[in-house]
């Protein structure tokens, strides 16, 4: 268990139920599919030392990932985004120290709620 990236997957968690729940639109019914199961895969992953739990965390990122790529095709800072957050997560795993792996972990939780927000909510308040 990990509790500092226990506690960043259900603070991010709790922003992005906020963020859906001000700007529902049925336009982005995958997007909110796969970042809810990326949430629980998450919080299930650092609440727990199970390997199912780590792998079907890393199944839903990857498939979180070509979603967001997807909606993300026609607006540079959404790329940048994306692939700012690949390299974090990545980073976060090369990294030989611990808490500098955690925090770049971390960060990579953050960054999920500023892309989902700019995805959902600023979309839909156009």
């Amino acid at each position: 268990m990990n509790r500092h990236l226990s506690l960043t997957a259900v603070l991010t968690s709790a922003f992005l139920i906020y963020f859906t729940a001000l700007s529902y639109d049925k336009e982005f019914n995958i997007i909110y599919l796969t970042v809810f199961i990326g949430s629980l895969t998450s919080v299930l992953n650092h609440a727990t030392t199970n390997q199912v739990a780590k792998y079907a965390d890393r199944a839903a990122m990857l498939i979180a990932t070509c979603v967001f790529l997807s909606f993300s095709l026609n607006s540079p800072f959404r790329l940048v985004l994306v692939f700012f957050m690949i390299c974090m997560y990545l980073s976060s795993k090369r990294s030989d120290k611990r808490d500098t792996a955690e925090f770049l972990h971390m960060i990579t939780h953050g960054s999920v709620i500023i892309l989902f927000t700019d995805l959902t909510f600023f979309d839909a308040m156009k």
